[in-house]
């Protein structure tokens, strides 16, 4: 009986990770019938019976602590061990475990992964990268404006660069991996798939699924409201405190902070340019195993793409469509509360 194949898709992060993770769920039965199990982003859909706390969705935080590692790195192998076991016996060929936190987590996950595969288990590595700029510029909106994750007003890119000591080089952390596994670790160009999410499923080999798009870059209203909103507080603001204004209305500033224009906020050409040149020989290398694996190369031919400002007509049609929908609200409201009135008064 053939082994269930285990192919661990490890980021990177901002490379089309959450709609990889969406379709996969979302085509749970899609999968089943091409012999393909998708087990999650924290090994969720695992089907041992004694669930860790760490296998839900959000349970990053637990799984990657430092804290007792050496326990929980056992409990993943047990659970993969005892996974991949139970797979191959219902004759499931390929199982997909996808988490982009993985790849800079290489101490902790390469060991697990390693046990497993000096036993035999047949282990398939694939992660994407993109040209550093381009990363800069999509993790900026996510961490810098949509999920302000600092104290105080929102920060300029390069006031935010400096002060959360990220960094925008992947060779580092993609040569840990080719160092253990060699030619069991996939690197693609995420700048050359097209769609990232129906080359990954074409790389697996899994067909007629729908693609799913998660996390989506918003229109440039929509980037410039949020800025806003999360510039109001002093305190770290998740993206999900805006869903309820953006469904409904923009609230008044009360304490009139200005905010200053995406194009000031949004990295420059110049430092991008200047980021690129840091980031000369880590592209070096990252190209060389690009190369190596048969991709094309990441090609700096075009600039990336730079934010626009909204124009004034596109933010007023935004907060007239606020408006409206705020007065039919409180005109049916007003409607309900009348009729309740009057009812009571009968």
């Amino acid at each position: 009986m053939k082994l269930t194949k285990l192919v661990v898709h490890i980021g990177h992060g901002k490379t089309g990770s959450s709609s990889i993770q969406k379709t996969l769920m979302e085509g749970g039965p899609g999968l089943a019938k091409q012999d393909i199990r998708y087990l999650g982003i924290m090994l969720e859909y695992a089907q041992n019976t004694a669930k860790q706390n760490w296998q839900i969705p959000g349970g990053a935080d637990i799984f990657f602590s430092p804290q007792k590692a050496d326990e929980r790195a056992e409990e993943v192998y047990l659970i993969l061990k005892e996974e991949l076991e139970v797979l191959t016996k219902q004759g499931v060929k390929t199982a997909i475990w996808s988490n982009e936190w993985i790849l800079e987590r290489h101490a902790f996950m390469i060991p697990i992964l390693q046990r497993l595969w000096d036993e035999g288990q047949e282990i398939n590595l694939q992660c994407y990268v993109r040209r550093p700029d381009k990363w800069a510029q999509s993790a900026y909106s996510q961490w810098g404006l949509k999920h302000k994750t600092y104290l105080g007003e929102i920060k300029p890119f390069e006031k935010w660069r400096s002060d959360s000591g990220i960094s925008f080089k992947a060779y580092p952390d993609v040569k840990q991996w080719v160092d253990c596994f060699g030619s069991d670790f996939r690197l693609f160009n995420f700048d050359e798939t097209g769609n990232v999410v129906a080359h990954f499923l074409k790389v697996n080999g899994v067909r007629d699924l729908d693609v799913v798009n998660e996390n989506i870059t918003p229109s440039p209203e929509i980037m410039a409201a949020q800025a806003v909103f999360n510039n109001r507080s002093h305190d770290a603001v998740r993206p999900l405190s805006f869903i309820p204004f953006l469904n409904f209305l923009q609230r008044h500033d009360p304490a009139g902070v200005k905010t200053p224009e995406l194009g000031d906020l949004m990295p420059s050409t110049d430092e991008l340019a200047r980021l690129v040149e840091e980031s000369f020989d880590d592209v070096e290398k990252v190209n060389s195993i690009l190369e190596a694996s048969g991709e094309p190369p990441l090609s700096f031919a075009s600039p990336p793409k730079q934010i626009d400002q909204p124009t004034s007509w596109e933010m007023e049609q935004f907060l007239l469509k606020a408006v409206f929908g705020l007065f039919q609200k409180v005109n049916n409201l007003q409607h309900q509360l009348d009729k309740v009135k009057k009812e009571k008064m009968e």
